[in-house]
């Protein structure tokens, strides 16, 4: 008998896909804005494609107080799961509304994104 009797099927595990961020921008009634004023209302958009296989995990959305001279500082943190099938792209937003003005040690605010699969 041959050595492949009986006959074999080797099973790979699902392909994991990994997470391309394709674009991040702040907007104000849907144009891209670099600033804002107290009180205004933004949104954040974020685009992230996958890429080698299926997604699925969570995305943590951390809009952040630059600060100078010392530790920056959560503004906004939002956690949101995902499942992007492979080669497709998953639009996130998020609303906020600052309430600080830039200046003195606050340089402004930032996004900060932490992808998990």
């Amino acid at each position: 008998m041959p050595d492949s009797y009986p006959p074999r099927l080797y099973v790979e595990p699902p392909r994991r896909g990994i997470p391309v961020v394709e674009d991040v921008y702040f907007a104000k009634d849907g144009l891209r804005i670099s600033q804002s004023r107290v009180g205004e209302r933004v949104e954040v958009h974020i685009f992230i494609r996958a890429e080698g296989g299926d997604l699925s995990g969570e995305i943590t959305i951390r809009i952040r107080r630059d600060i100078a001279l010392g530790a920056d500082e959560d503004y906004i943190v939002k956690t949101v799961t995902i499942n992007v099938p492979e080669g497709r792209r998953a639009h996130i937003t998020l609303t906020f509304i600052p309430n600080q003005r830039s200046g003195g040690t606050f340089r402004g605010l930032f996004l900060q994104i932490d992808l998990t699969s």
